[in-house]
């Protein structure tokens, strides 16, 4: 999956954007952090179309969002940092319980085919016996991924 450039935001930019955020944790009793890493825009817009009712997801740079949480007074936010390992980090801020909001994110979340170099989230387990694909560059590729695979009977 092919990564927009950033923009390149000047440090006024960058401190508003903190300012934003802290004025946003502040305001809303329920603020989490959802990982956005490798979900299509077409999966994240149709999220956001869903939940905009209820709930604003705002996306930013990882270290934008860690400093907002370090200078936000809100009290038990600092946890947030501390659980923050998602590649590509973005708040979500609700009026909604955090169990109800947790429960529509995961009804919303589905399943999406993966491009080459992402890893897979679940182990991927090939069984043993006749796979049905003729020699080619299929076979390579499995014998690549540490696959013993050879040849009988045409496939």
């Amino acid at each position: 999956m092919v990564q927009p450039t950033p923009k390149n935001m000047t440090r006024e930019e960058k401190e508003q954007k903190v300012e934003f955020f802290k004025q946003r944790i502040e305001d809303n009793p329920v603020v989490g952090i959802l990982d956005m890493n490798n979900l299509p825009s077409k999966q994240l817009q149709q999220i956001k179309k869903d939940m905009k009712d209820f709930s604003d997801i705002k996306m930013s740079r990882k270290t934008l969002i860690n400093i907002a949480i370090d200078q936000s007074d809100k009290e038990g936010i600092n946890q947030l940092e501390e659980e923050n390992k998602a590649v590509q980090p973005a708040f979500i801020f609700s009026e909604k319980d955090p169990f109800q909001l947790y429960q529509l994110i995961k009804e919303n979340k589905t399943s999406a085919a993966a491009d080459g170099g992402e890893v897979a989230p679940n182990d991927i387990e090939i069984p043993e016996g006749d796979t049905g694909i003729g020699p080619g560059p299929m076979l390579g590729k499995l014998q690549g991924a540490g696959a013993q695979v050879q040849v009988e009977d045409g496939s």
